[in-house]
């Protein structure tokens, strides 16, 4: 590991225009260390006597330079400065923070209208590459988009104060939700600026530190406490919207295993093995059958009988054979219950429309996206768009060059949602280029028109039908036509929903991803937390060509073999002090809930 060399104090970051005001020796501190944290909320902390001859450069907000002997660098704002007496002349203490708090402090996405401020910012159906582009036209332009790993569609919102961080914050939560797991990172790129990344995991590719008594362990601690843990959780979405309803898709049935997934993310229902057992899963013809085992890996239940399930229809988990809706997900193996709320945006609407926003598409661009399909009259001409001009929802719309009348877009017939009722509503989004006339439809599994419209007007327009009778309906479809003539527009987006009102516009069903927000906060403090916390020798900092392979990197892995604690495991590494001026003293915490973990220090106990 490179060592550090000095300390400059600049104006601001280098890529900022900053320019370097005083150099700042190590010697002249009478203390130097920084706090990592796997969510990046990382801090400097320093001591400099006042008779430094930098001391008179510090300031709040200039920005301190680690300058390592390998030409590396790191800057940290200066976000605090204490100045204190005393007969030695008096001291400066000094905290900064990372770079990833400029994405809090240099912007708030804010619009006005008619006098009113608005702080929100929302995002239907995008990815995380799609968000961050987007966050970035408030951010400077020494921003940039790095790696971004996951690719799943997600909808979230952040109500008021929104900033960029903020939004990351709740992005990467969607994307564990949805079972796209990632992690916030910011990362510096060169001389010209950060990078915004959203890793899998920080730290994936950092060896495994061998950390031993006797060896590099100075001191070392555990703490067990039920006070952050929670192993019954009741999701709460918006207007109070709870899992009651909470609808998954059937992915495949073999025997008696139905596979069971969240609609359009494949996020499995399931995160612990047992999780469902003694519930009840009732498919869309409201029949009710026992389920007697339940598996993570696969998201798969066996039931006493799985003859009424067939893939892609919709179902729910209930508490018993009448139906009775669930409110809560708990740990199977707890032995004592500690209950939690977890709080999401999403409210109870469910969108029965397979891929509403048109995320996936087949191998064709030039054909409707996968779930739609056209029908009619031929002749008409179709291509995936990526102008966001003409885009509300998702990262696509379909463009369709119609040539004559009769020609049409429809989305798959959908089976509806078993005891909620015969009253529907439903919307289309679409974008019409010219005045030619567009038909808007609704119709069940027959083909008879349940409600309809027409429009010849230009721009956007959303058609919305609410409080549809749809009678012995047993499916629902949305149908985009041209009437007569040709015409042009582009299809964005299309919904159906139980009730005589509108829900919000909702990818999936907005319970079972508040139901995913559940699982995953369950997965997470299901157990009784262990802390661990070791001070250690950091051999590779103090001598980097004996100990090549025990460098100390946030996020990677430690292997520990503690024979006072009896402790034999390896654990991740989420929190790393280090003391710039004693490599010997550093201070590691590993991972609180990591199951092996802790498992092996409650043994241990």
């Amino acid at each position: 590991m490179a060592t550090l060399t000095r300390l400059e104090v600049w104006t601001s970051y280098q890529c900022d225009s900053g320019t370097r005001q005083a150099v700042l020796a190590l010697q002249d501190c009478a203390s130097l260390s920084s706090t990592e944290r796997v969510t990046r909320e990382d801090t400097l902390s320093l001591v400099v006597p006042k008779a430094s001859s930098a001391a008179s450069s510090l300031a709040l907000g200039r920005v301190l330079r680690l300058v390592y002997d390998d030409a590396t660098f790191e800057e940290w704002r200066i976000h605090e400065l204490m100045d204190q007496s005393g007969r030695d002349g008096g001291k400066y203490r000094i905290s900064c923070r990372s770079v990833l708090y400029e994405l809090r402090d240099l912007a708030l996405i804010a619009t006005t209208s008619s006098g009113v401020l608005a702080t929100s910012q929302s995002y239907d159906g995008k990815t995380a590459q799609n968000v961050v582009d987007d966050l970035l036209n408030y951010l400077p332009a020494w921003w940039s988009a790095g790696t971004i790993a996951p690719t799943t569609p997600v909808s979230l919102s952040v109500t008021s104060d929104a900033t960029p961080l903020r939004v990351l914050r709740e992005l990467v939560t969607a994307l564990n939700a949805a079972g796209d797991p990632c992690e916030l990172d910011v990362v510096r790129n060169g001389t010209t600026g950060y990078t915004i990344d959203l890793p899998v995991t920080i730290g994936a590719s950092a060896g495994t530190a061998d950390i031993r008594t006797a060896k590099n362990i100075l001191t070392s601690d555990r703490t067990r406490s039920r006070e952050t843990m929670a192993n019954r959780v009741y999701p709460r979405g918006a207007s109070d919207a709870s899992i009651e309803y909470a609808y998954w898709r059937v992915t495949s049935v073999s025997g008696s295993d139905v596979e069971i997934r969240q609609a359009e993310t494949s996020a499995p229902a399931i995160v612990f093995d047992d999780q469902l057992n003694g519930l009840y899963l009732e498919n869309d013809a409201g029949t009710r059958v026992l389920i007697s085992d339940s598996v993570a890996s696969t998201s798969k239940v066996t039931v006493s009988s799985a003859a009424g399930f067939t893939a892609n229809e919709w179902c729910r988990v209930v508490a018993d054979s009448s139906g009775t809706g669930i409110t809560y997900i708990s740990y199977p193996p707890a032995v004592s219950t500690k209950v939690g709320i977890v709080d999401g945006g999403e409210d109870g609407t469910t969108n029965i429309v397979d891929n509403p926003y048109m995320s996936r598409w087949p191998g064709s661009t030039s054909a409707p996206p996968t779930g739609w399909s056209n029908s009619g009259t031929a002749g008409a001409t179709y291509s995936q768009n990526t102008n966001a001009t003409y885009i509300r929802r998702g990262s696509y719309s379909l463009r369709a060059q119609f040539s004559t009348g009769g020609q049409l877009v429809t989305t798959s017939t959908q089976n509806l949602l078993t005891g909620r009722g015969t009253t529907y509503s439903a919307k289309i989004a679409i974008y019409k280029v010219d005045s030619g006339s567009v038909a808007l439809r609704v119709k069940n599994q027959a083909g008879t028109v349940i409600t309809s419209t027409t429009s010849s007007a230009t721009g956007w327009v959303e058609y919305e039908a609410t409080g549809m009778a749809v009678g012995a309906a047993t499916g629902l479809y949305c149908e985009v036509g041209s009437v007569a003539g040709a015409t042009e527009c582009y299809i964005d987006s299309a919904q159906i929903s139980v009730g005589a009102t509108q829900g919000a516009w909702t990818l999936g069903s907005g319970p079972a991803s508040l139901y995913r927000r559940g699982l995953v906060y369950l997965e997470a403090n299901a157990y009784e937390p262990t802390t661990y916390n070791m001070t250690v020798a950091d051999l590779t900092r103090w001598a980097p060509d004996d100990w090549p392979h025990d460098a100390l990197t946030l996020g990677g892995s430690v292997r520990i073999t503690d024979t006072e604690l009896g402790i034999t495991t390896t654990s991740r590494i989420t929190e790393l002090v280090r003391d710039h001026l004693v490599p010997t003293n550093t201070t590691l915490v590993l991972e609180r809930t990591t199951r092996t973990l802790t498992t092996t220090l409650a043994a241990a106990a």
